[in-house]
């Protein structure tokens, strides 16, 4: 209790060296170690450390290559984004850009297909090709993707809901999308 500064650590503790970002080359490298088409998380202004932590534990169970984040209004790499990733974050690359749009339009000339997430989309995840290399953009929490991104996107998804509450967390909608590609790639 002493050494932590708190009494919330379930009888365990660990020192693990510092998170970092890695360059984007690692994502298509481990895409390409696996024999599988790229999968890409990229995330448009997801402020919440919790939903930035829990979207890497999905991205790194569910079989993903990588997590982009803006260095601008965006959750920093932190012990609480650690900590929810529950150590996903040391199996995968973070990665960090200055500008997504531009990042897009990158992944597009290297053939990668952009989905955004959206729950308006024009497509449910079963009417996509998964069996391509594949970003998912996932939205800021309250106020989605910004236009300029949903814009650079290849085609929308929306999850199908039948609740009265009109969207989903951003990392539960994260974790339906990768479950959705990792299931139409098995």
């Amino acid at each position: 209790d002493r050494a932590l500064g708190t009494t919330q650590h379930q009888g365990v503790a660990a020192e693990l060296p510092e998170l970092s970002y890695r360059p984007l080359e690692d994502a298509f490298a481990l895409a390409a170690l696996r024999n599988q088409p790229l999968l890409l998380v990229l995330l448009d202004h997801v402020q919440d450390p919790r939903n930035y932590g829990a979207i890497i534990r999905s991205a790194e169970v569910l079989g993903a290559h990588g997590v982009v984040t803006e260095s601008r209004r965006s959750a920093p790499l932190s012990a609480v984004v650690a900590k929810t990733a529950a150590g996903a974050a040391s199996h995968l690359p973070l990665v960090q850009v200055a500008n997504l749009p531009n990042l897009i339009r990158e992944l597009k000339d290297r053939g990668a297909w952009i989905y955004g997430a959206d729950g308006e989309g024009a497509s449910t995840p079963g009417q996509l090709d998964w069996q391509r290399d594949v970003a998912l953009v996932i939205g800021s929490e309250g106020r989605g993707i910004r236009p300029v991104v949903e814009k650079a996107c290849d085609a929308t998804v929306r999850i199908p809901t039948r609740g009265q509450i009109g969207a989903l967390n951003a990392s539960v909608a994260a974790g339906i999308l990768l479950y959705a590609a990792l299931d139409a790639r098995s």
